[in-house]
């Protein structure tokens, strides 16, 4: 795994529901880069699958 796939993997881990285009600004690289360090980090088992949920939190 590389830095910038180390560094999209834990921005992802901070919040699993935040956009391509919005790591792409962060990074200040293109949304397709992106994309294509989240499906490098699926093929090499670093990355599960981009959304994971969380169960809900019934109060009732």
């Amino acid at each position: 795994m590389n830095n910038r796939e180390k560094e999209i993997l834990a921005i992802l881990r901070r919040n699993p529901l935040i956009q391509q285009n919005e790591i792409a600004d962060m990074l200040q690289i293109s949304r397709s880069r992106v994309a294509a360090h989240i499906m490098d980090l699926m093929r090499k088992g670093g990355l599960k699958a981009k959304v994971t949920f969380s169960p809900s939190r019934n109060t009732a």
